[in-house]
């Protein structure tokens, strides 16, 4: 079981799945928007389904999580460029903040923290998008 994603509901129908293969099946049923919303949730599911913890390990496999979400959904969507657009950025956002938040060997960002930008970032393609 996976802890709520808060206003998940923004993503539209997706947000009603809890597995990553949902969200893969019913992406197979839209288009446009609702698609890119389909696809970013999907990224904020996985590392939603990341096992919290307090090691540096806790936090890169909760990565290692976010980047087979992305392989899963890239070939979904036949690799196109909408899909990787998506979760390229989603995957490179969440990356580029756990390298610069880690002090090697003293400091890590937590899980938490990385869900965190993975929520900034996939938000962006949310139906209900307050900008």
């Amino acid at each position: 079981m996976i802890d709520s994603i808060y206003d998940a509901s923004d993503f539209g129908k997706v947000s009603e799945y809890d597995s990553i293969r949902d969200v893969i099946r019913y992406l197979y049923t839209v288009y446009g928007k609702e698609a890119n919303a389909a696809i970013a949730y999907g990224m904020l599911l996985s590392i939603h389904l990341a096992k919290r913890g307090p090691y540096r390990d806790d936090t890169l496999k909760a990565l290692d999580l976010l980047s087979k979400a992305k392989v899963r959904l890239d070939i979904a969507c036949a690799h196109t460029r909408p899909a990787i657009d998506i979760t390229a950025e989603i995957l490179f956002e969440a990356q580029r903040f756990a390298d610069e938040a880690t002090i090697p060997c003293t400091e890590w960002p937590t899980v938490e923290e990385v869900i965190e930008v993975v929520s900034k970032t996939a938000r962006k393609f949310a139906l209900s998008v307050d900008r």
